[in-house]
């Protein structure tokens, strides 16, 4: 058990930096892509109810 701790320890000390960037990349990923999906339907919103005026 203690080997494990040790073992996990070394692997944070020389990873969290990665795993920051991992994790802060998907942040953002998953920040533009909520924000695309939302333009895009707020964009169809808007077709469709020009659509709407057009009839």
């Amino acid at each position: 058990m203690k080997d494990i701790l040790i073992i996990a320890k070394k692997i944070s000390r020389k990873s969290w930096l990665t795993g920051t960037m991992a994790a802060l990349g998907l942040i953002g990923f998953y920040i533009v892509l909520i924000s695309f999906l939302s333009s895009s339907m707020a964009h169809a919103l808007q077709l469709l109810q020009e659509d709407k005026f057009m009839f």
